[in-house]
C-alpha cells in the first residue's frame, strides 16, 4: 500500500513511518508543494557478496567420506533425460534446409542466408 505524505509530515512522524514500513511493508511517497520528491520503501534482503559466499562455503560442514562415492553412483545410474521438444524442431529444420539446398538452381534467384 502506498501513502502520500508531505515533507513536513515525514519529518514530524518519521519514527512512526519507519515502524509502519518495517511492520506492515507500507510505502510512502513524500511530496513537497504537491509534487512527489522521493519514495520510502522497505529495504529488500541484504545483498550477499562473493566474499560472503566463499566465507559461507568455508564455514559449511564438510561432506562425509562416502559422499563423493554416493554422488558418483547417482550420476552413473541417472536415467537419461527425455528428448527435448526443441531437438525435434532442430531436426525438422535440418531436414527442411537440406531439402532447400537440393533444389535446382534458378539463374538470377538468390536465397537469403541466416
Amino acid at each position: 500500500m502506498e501513502s502520500r505524505i508531505s515533507a513536513t509530515e515525514a519529518v514530524r512522524d518519521f519514527p512512526e513511518i519507519l515502524k509502519r514500513i518495517r511492520d506492515n511493508g507500507e510505502e510512502f511517497v513524500v511530496e513537497r508543494d504537491g509534487q512527489p520528491i522521493c519514495r520510502i520503501v522497505p529495504a529488500g534482503p541484504a545483498p550477499v557478496t562473493l566474499s560472503d559466499f566463499f566465507r559461507i562455503l568455508r564455514e559449511a560442514p564438510k561432506p562425509d567420506p562416502g559422499y563423493w562415492d554416493d554422488l558418483e553412483d547417482i550420476l552413473k545410474n541417472q536415467p537419461p533425460l527425455p528428448e527435448s521438444p526443441w531437438e525435434a524442431v532442430a531436426k525438422d529444420w535440418e531436414v527442411a534446409t537440406h531439402d532447400l539446398r537440393s533444389f535446382p538452381r534458378i539463374p538470377g534467384l538468390r536465397l537469403a542466408h541466416w
